[in-house]
């Protein structure tokens, strides 16, 4: 498996538990997030994030981000076993 390490920075959910006012949760929003690790998939709806790779294909554990939350893509060089063009189609530096 091509195996292409990047840094994806995105707006993780914020939940608020306990009963609260809809005046005192207003300033608050989600909270970004950076996340390091090889992508194993990527379309328009999401992008799979493997954080541990093993040299038999195996890897552990796997984050799952919706595109609509991911702001931008940072590709790691050096580090890409296959241009990202074959691996997924176009790939670019900024969600679509």
């Amino acid at each position: 498996m091509s195996r292409i390490l990047a840094v994806v920075e995105w707006l993780d959910i914020v939940v608020i538990y306990g009963w609260e006012d809809a005046a005192e949760i207003m300033n608050t929003n989600p909270v970004k997030v950076e996340s390091v690790g090889y992508i194993i998939y990527k379309d328009d709806k999401k992008l799979i994030l493997r954080h541990g790779a093993g040299d038999n294909g195996e890897g552990n554990p796997h984050t799952i981000i919706p595109m609509g939350c991911v702001e931008n893509i940072k590709y790691v060089s050096g580090f890409t076993s296959a241009p990202p063009e074959e691996t997924f189609g176009p790939l670019s530096d900024s969600p679509a």
